[in-house]
């Protein structure tokens, strides 16, 4: 699970799930079922979720938001340059995620 997580792009994470708020729930799974073996895994598997390229596609797209850009300029922008981009509904549940992942 640890590499799964690592390796996850934003179109692995789409096909987790139809609904983003459940692909964030399987996501959540794979990190307490790792968290079931050790706290050292679940860490692992945190900083893994870190390290993907969907969570480097919401942290690109966050930047750009806090830079002042609105949200469509921000995904129209990143899409323009063959970026991955989350959709705002992706981008609200991944908001969700990573502010309940948590180290300790």
């Amino acid at each position: 699970p640890v590499e799964e997580l690592r390796a996850m792009t934003l179109a692995d994470f789409r096909a987790l799930s139809r609904d983003p708020k459940e692909a964030t729930l399987k996501i959540r799974d794979k990190v307490d079922l790792l968290g079931e073996q050790s706290f050292d895994m679940r860490q692992r598997g945190i900083r893994a979720w870190q390290e993907s390229g969907a969570n480097r596609a919401y942290f690109e797209l966050l930047r750009r938001l806090l830079g002042g850009q609105q949200f469509e300029a921000a995904e129209a922008d990143l899409k323009a340059k063959s970026l991955s981009a989350p959709s705002r509904t992706e981008f609200d549940a991944l908001m969700e995620l990573n502010r309940g992942l948590r180290f300790g």
